[in-house]
C-alpha cells in the first residue's frame, strides 16, 4: 500500500515521506513515519452522523485538470462500429452528458460492458427507463438519468474493460476510469443540492468505484451519503398509490414508472443485502414496503419482448441474444435478501445486543434457505445455467 501511495500520490507529498523515514532515529519513528502516508490520500470530509451531509464538498480535481488528463487518442482499445450497433438500441448519444469525450461509440461500448457483465450494480438501473431518458438529453431535468449517473457508470464500466487487458492498457483503462469518476465527484457538489433517485444510484457506482480502484477514504464518505440520502428521500417506506380505491398493483392500468421505481427500490436493498454479507454487519436498509409489481409474467415492464433486459448476449461476442430469464432471477434475489436480513439480525444484532443462541430459530432460517435453493433449482432448467445472473445467484 505504502508504495501505491508514494508512486501514485502527489509528488511533494512524497518526497516528505521519504525525508520523514529516512529522518527516523527508531522504530517507532519509523512506523510513525508511515502512519504520515496518509497525507498521500485526497483526503474527503466524512459526515460525521447520516443526519446531516458532509459540510463540504468531496476534494476532487478541477475540470481544468480533468480536461488536461483525457487520452490523446482511444485507438488501442478501439471497437468496430458493427459491434457496437449491432447491441439493442445501438451506438447512445451519451456524448450529450459528459464533456470528456465526444467518442460515442466508445462510450456506448462501455456502458455495453456494464449493462452485459454487472449482476449487482446493473440492477440499480433500469435500463428501458434510464436509455429513453438519456436519448431525449440533458436539456431538461430527467427523472432516471442524469449527468452524475452517466459519468460513475462510465467510471464503474472502465472495472469491466480492464478485466481483459494487458498490463500497461489496463493503467491506462484505470486512468481513463479516474477521470471519469473524478468528473462525478465534481457534478456531485451540485447534484447533492437536489436529492434524487439518480443521486442515490450515481452514489452507489461511486462508491464502488473508489472502494476498487480509488481513494478508500473518499469510499467511506461515499457509502455514508448514500445511506443518507437513501433515508431522507425515503425509499424503503415508498408505497404504490391507492387508485380510485383500488391498489395499483391490481389495476391493469398500472404505470410503468411505479414499477421502475418499485425495480429499483428492490435492487437497492439487495444490494445492501449483499453489502451485509461482504462486511458481516447487520443490514442498514430495511425491507422496502413498496410492492414488488415487476413481477407479474403479464404486467410486468421486463416481461415485455422490446424491453433490453429480456436478452443476454456475452458482449461483445457476436452471438445471438437469447432469454436473460431478467425478471424471473431478480425476483429470486429479492427473495434472498428478504432472508439475508431475517438472518442479519440473528447474526449480527444491532446496538451491540447478544446474537440470537436459539438453534430452533437459526434451524428456521436454515430451512427457508434451503427450500429457497431447492425451488431456485427446479425453477430453471440446465440449458440456462451458463447465464451470468444465475451463475452469480448461485
Amino acid at each position: 500500500m505504502i508504495l501505491d501511495l508514494l508512486r501514485e500520490g502527489p509528488e511533494t507529498h512524497s518526497a516528505q515521506l521519504l525525508r520523514n523515514i529516512q529522518a527516523a532515529s527508531s522504530i517507532n519513528d519509523f512506523v510513525e513515519s508511515f502512519s504520515d502516508a496518509s497525507l498521500l490520500l485526497n483526503h474527503a470530509l466524512l459526515p460525521p452522523t447520516l443526519s446531516s451531509l458532509p459540510a463540504e464538498n468531496l476534494q476532487v480535481h478541477s475540470p481544468s485538470s480533468v480536461a488536461s488528463r483525457l487520452p490523446k487518442t482511444q485507438e488501442p482499445f478501439a471497437v468496430a462500429d458493427d459491434i457496437v450497433a449491432k447491441f439493442p438500441h445501438g451506438i447512445l448519444p451519451l456524448s450529450q452528458w459528459t464533456s470528456l469525450s465526444v467518442d460515442d461509440r466508445y462510450l456506448t461500448h462501455l456502458l455495453n460492458l456494464f449493462a452485459t457483465w454487472d449482476n449487482t450494480l446493473s440492477n440499480i438501473v433500469v435500463r428501458s427507463t434510464f436509455l429513453k431518458d438519456l436519448q431525449s438529453g440533458p436539456a431538461e431535468p430527467r427523472k432516471f438519468c442524469s449527468s452524475f449517473l452517466v459519468h460513475s457508470i462510465i467510471a464503474v464500466s472502465h472495472l469491466y474493460i480492464s478485466q481483459g487487458a494487458s498490463l500497461p492498457h489496463t493503467k491506462e483503462l484505470r486512468s481513463n476510469g479516474r477521470i471519469f469518476a473524478d468528473e462525478a465527484l465534481r457534478i456531485l457538489s451540485k447534484e447533492r443540492q437536489h436529492l434524487s433517485i439518480t443521486l442515490v444510484q450515481g452514489l452507489a457506482l461511486l462508491w464502488t468505484y473508489e472502494v476498487n480502484y480509488g481513494n478508500k477514504v473518499q469510499a467511506v464518505a461515499l457509502l455514508d451519503e448514500f445511506y443518507h440520502v437513501h433515508s431522507n428521500l425515503g425509499l424503503s417506506d415508498i408505497e404504490i398509490p391507492a387508485t380510485d380505491g383500488v391498489q395499483a398493483p391490481q389495476d391493469p392500468r398500472l404505470a410503468p414508472e411505479w414499477q421502475v421505481i418499485s425495480s429499483i427500490v428492490w435492487a437497492i436493498f439487495c444490494l445492501e443485502a449483499k453489502l451485509s454479507l461482504s462486511l458481516s454487519r447487520a443490514m442498514r436498509i430495511k425491507r422496502p414496503q413498496i410492492l414488488k409489481s415487476f413481477e407479474s409474467a403479464y404486467l410486468s415492464i421486463f416481461a415485455s419482448h422490446d424491453a433490453p433486459e429480456n436478452s443476454w448476449s456475452p458482449y461483445p461476442d457476436d452471438c445471438w441474444p437469447r432469454p436473460s430469464l431478467f425478471r424471473e432471477v431478480f425476483t429470486l434475489e429479492c427473495q434472498l435478501a428478504e432472508l439475508i436480513q431475517e438472518a442479519s439480525l440473528f447474526f449480527a444484532p444491532r446496538e451491540h445486543k447478544s446474537p440470537v443462541q436459539s438453534y430452533d430459530e437459526t434451524k428456521a432460517i436454515y430451512e427457508k434457505l434451503l427450500r429457497w435453493g431447492a425451488c431456485t433449482s427446479r425453477g430453471f432448467l440446465t440449458n440456462n445455467g451458463l447465464l451470468p445472473s444465475l451463475l452469480f445467484l448461485k
